[in-house]
């Protein structure tokens, strides 16, 4: 079997399309964005922690010119998004972080899956569930995909979210447009978006919420201190 090319910015053809046109996510888009920095640490210890860490974002838009100057017509974007929604309704929406440039999708990379996505427009947003362990949540630590990106976050680094799918790009009216045989494969996570708004995070000038960010990251250095020291003292050094 052949290998699928990568379509570049402008290119014609068939083949693998790699988007990060999605908006800026600001931390008041969504009350969980607001409360995410806040209870990162303390969630699994409430009453009514759901083991769950979901965060709000913008995935991607459409009938505009992006930045690899292609454009996704709202039927066939929208008919896509309805697709994916029985992935979403099978728990089968995973993603993955980083971008390979591949039409799989890797079991060793996952780091959150698509819990729900809406429209609002002429963009459609959705509700990512980082895919963390207990252990992170409880203590601070972890070793999964979805740990490191929970880490990142919470140490007020700026991701990414960028979408993934084949199909065909065909010159019309002078605009490169997607064709009706695109088919979407998932939203991944990425450290260097192409468009300056493609974030997740706006970076907030709520100083209570910095305050909290940086007492989480405290938080967790303490953690890995303390993890360090007791092993340490196993082996005896």
């Amino acid at each position: 079997m052949s290998k699928i090319q990568l379509l570049t910015e402008g290119q014609e053809g068939y083949g693998l399309l790699v988007e990060t046109d999605a908006g800026l996510i600001t931390s008041d888009l969504t009350n969980r964005n607001r409360k995410i920095f806040e209870d990162l640490n303390l969630r699994a210890k409430r009453d009514d922690f759901d083991g769950h860490f979901y965060i709000d974002c913008k995935l991607q838009e459409a009938d505009v010119l992006n930045r690899n100057g292609r454009v996704y017509p709202r039927a066939i974007l929208e008919k896509q998004i309805n697709e994916y929604q029985k992935l979403i309704n099978d728990y089968a929406a995973i993603n993955e972080a980083d971008h390979p440039e591949s039409v799989t999708i890797s079991l060793q990379n996952i780091s959150h899956r698509i819990a729900k996505t809406w429209w609002s427009n002429n963009a459609v947003y959705g509700t990512l569930d980082i895919i963390v362990s207990d252990s992170f949540l409880r203590e601070g630590l972890g070793w999964t995909i979805g740990d490191k990106i929970a880490l990142y976050l919470q140490r007020n680094l700026k991701l990414g979210i960028s979408s993934r799918g084949l199909g065909s790009v065909k010159k019309v009216g002078g605009k490169n447009i997607v064709q009706d045989d695109f088919e979407l494969i998932c939203f991944d996570l990425v450290a260097t978006p192409s468009t300056p708004n493609a974030y997740l995070f706006l970076e907030t000038k709520d100083d209570t919420l910095k305050e909290s960010v940086q007492e989480s990251v405290q938080e967790s250095n303490n953690n890995v201190k303390k993890y360090d020291d007791s092993i340490r003292k196993i082996i005896g050094n």
